[in-house]
């Protein structure tokens, strides 16, 4: 009687086992949980003795098997996947390993290697579906063999990085000693160029050492940029200062004032103490003709004082002659 009334339930998992195998949409290992799941619900309805529960179990077992076989597949598949994953990671680990002994690492390209553990992990993520026993060997011995180069490339980020920590204290120190600025401007200058040709380093470190370094480099400038108004400003004043000498000196030119020697030198003295910048070479063209002008000034006076005195000797020479003959 107790057979006998498990028969619809019998019948049901036959039909729900029979839908699982018909159903190619559900992923493999959801499926062989989902087919576990009515196995241990047929168990529990207890042994088949009737020839009804017997034949139910051919039917249930049967539609089982079809709804496992690419779930077996799938299993056979994945075996043989983390067998060849074993090999890969295992010609990897090889690589790795002479890599490290055929480079000269007195002359390797760093970003090439950096870039070659990168990939190495990467693989490693691709690869690390492998056989359960192997994994944690398969681990460490990739590792190891990464390890290698690893140790490598962190030597020389450290080395780098100190690197970099001393050209930001020399730009640092420069700011806080009492060299020139133009001599601090070239030391910035170098240091940018050295920074250039500076390593790798850790990706982390590198950022906040550019972003110290660029800071002490603005510093340097903005001083530059503010030194640099400075002159300009002080140019400026220089310029105005020179114009006035040149106006001066023209309206005594065109004064009736006798002009000698003393009142150019005068003029270019003052003139040339002004130290004029490259803004005022205008300006010093203007001195230079005012001088060339006054020089000429100078000689025209002569000129005029020279006829007027033969003019005048003439004069008394007539009055001279005149006298003797008895004409005055």
């Amino acid at each position: 009687w107790q057979v006998f009334a498990t028969l619809p339930k019998r019948e049901e998992l036959c039909e729900s086992m029979l839908a699982l195998s018909l159903n190619l949409d559900i992923a493999p290992i959801e499926k062989a949980k989902m087919i576990k799941e009515l196995q241990e619900e047929w168990k529990k309805l207890g042994p088949t003795d009737s020839r009804k529960a017997q034949k139910l179990w051919s039917t249930f077992k049967g539609h089982g098997d079809t709804a496992y076989a690419p779930c077996a597949q799938f299993y056979e598949d994945q075996k043989k996947l983390r067998q060849e994953n074993l090999t890969k990671l295992r010609t990897l680990c090889d690589e790795l390993k002479q890599f490290h002994q055929d480079t000269d690492w007195a002359s390797v390209d760093w970003k090439q290697t950096k870039q070659k553990v990168l990939t190495a992990r990467q693989s490693w993520r691709d690869l690390n579906n492998l056989p359960r026993a192997q994994w944690k060997r398969s681990q460490n011995q990739f590792n190891e063999a990464l390890a290698l180069l690893e140790t490598k490339i962190q030597i020389e980020e450290q080395t780098n990085k100190a690197s970099k920590i001393e050209l930001i204290d020399l730009i640092e120190q420069s700011l806080a000693s009492d060299q020139e600025l133009n001599q601090i401007i070239e030391a910035t200058k170098k240091a940018q160029s050295q920074w250039k040709t500076i390593g790798i380093t850790d990706r982390k470190a590198d950022q906040k050492l550019w972003k110290k370094f660029r800071k002490a480099c603005d510093t340097v400038f903005s001083k530059r940029d503010e030194a640099s108004v400075v002159q300009k400003q002080e140019a400026n004043e220089v310029i105005q200062v020179g114009r006035k000498l040149c106006d001066d000196f023209n309206l005594l030119l065109e004064s009736d004032t006798i002009i000698d020697k003393s009142h150019i030198n005068n003029f270019k003295k003052e003139f040339e103490s002004l130290q004029t910048s490259a803004q005022g070479n205008a300006l010093r063209q203007q001195s230079q003709k005012l001088q060339k002008r006054a020089y000429q000034i100078i000689k025209e006076q002569v000129s005029m004082s020279h006829r007027q005195m033969l003019n005048e000797m003439r004069r008394l020479a007539d009055l001279c002659q005149a006298l003797e003959s008895g004409k005055i």
